[in-house]
């Protein structure tokens, strides 16, 4: 396999948020059973037992990495008694319409509601406000991806069956400190 380490990269995320002076984070997940989601819900649980913050399930909102999953968890959020102030999605492009859908319902990205995630799709610098993500180097891994199949084709058994490559973590607009 060719990855970065999306326990740390996601841990990273949510402690970020917690330095803002978030408690409440929610999670727009993927759907339960990727690996991908099961490695960044493991670094979001690091990070609140890290700083002695309880985890409440009632704060992941299942998606499914569309766009239309976005928009349906941000309303879930919105129609919590206590919402969170701060919301960690699995990829940016859930991320983007959760900040469409948080605005929809009267919210402001971030003064009212942080928002994070995961990927740094180009129109994650473009859109209103800019997104904290996490940039995975995606050439990079297609690249080693590529070396490693031209190295089996070619008979030669990998030495090493799991790279992992360095991601980084960009903030933007859409995360502040809690009003």
């Amino acid at each position: 396999t060719v990855r970065i380490d999306n326990v740390q990269a996601s841990q990273k995320v949510v402690e970020y948020l917690i330095s803002l002076g978030h408690k409440r984070i929610g999670v727009i997940s993927g759907l339960a059973d990727n690996p991908h989601t099961v490695d960044r819900l493991k670094g979001y649980k690091k990070a609140l037992s890290n700083f002695d913050i309880e985890y409440d399930a009632d704060l992941i909102v299942e998606g499914d990495f569309n766009y239309w999953s976005g928009l349906s968890a941000a309303e879930t959020f919105t129609r919590m008694a206590n919402i969170p102030t701060a919301v960690f999605c699995m990829n940016d492009q859930m991320a983007i319409a959760a900040m469409k859908g948080f605005t929809d319902k009267g919210l402001k990205v971030p003064d009212d509601m942080s928002v994070t995630g995961f990927d740094d799709m180009n129109v994650s610098r473009y859109c209103t406000p800019t997104l904290t993500t996490v940039a995975q180097p995606a050439e990079k891994i297609g690249e080693k991806s590529a070396e490693l199949l031209f190295e089996l084709l070619s008979g030669i058994k990998p030495k090493v069956t799991e790279h992992i490559l360095p991601y980084e973590f960009v903030i933007r607009e859409s995360t502040s400190a809690p009003k």
